[in-house]
């Protein structure tokens, strides 16, 4: 599987989609994506998550990076589905406050936003 980060923008909500392996070249490209779709001045971004298969801490880092960073320009990040082996990561870490709120798919996320 290749490691990749795709954007949408939908209105004013954007999805933020993660796969592979979150290390640090990829935990680079999270936030240059990141960094894009908030440029964009959206209220919202979801990221999506469900698709990463290793994670460490350059990887942890990034996903901190984005919440902080969505934080400071006052908008609202959501993550879907972390993997078991994030949540392990996140836990060890004390960084549970980047798992807290709903945990939607994206499907999901896209129709309450549309509705």
């Amino acid at each position: 599987m290749q490691s990749e980060v795709s954007t949408a923008v939908v209105s004013a909500s954007a999805l933020v989609t993660v796969s592979g392996e979150l290390d640090l070249l990829l935990a680079s490209s999270l936030r240059a994506g990141f960094e894009h779709v908030v440029d964009q001045g959206v209220e919202t971004v979801l990221l999506d998550i469900s698709g990463i298969t290793f994670a460490d801490t350059a990887g942890l880092d990034g996903l901190l990076w984005c919440r902080d960073r969505a934080g400071r320009a006052g908008v609202q990040c959501r993550l879907t589905a972390p993997p078991p082996a994030l949540l392990r990561l996140v836990r060890l870490t004390r960084s549970s406050s980047l798992v807290r709120g709903p945990r939607l798919t994206p499907l999901a996320w896209l129709a309450r936003r549309r509705a």
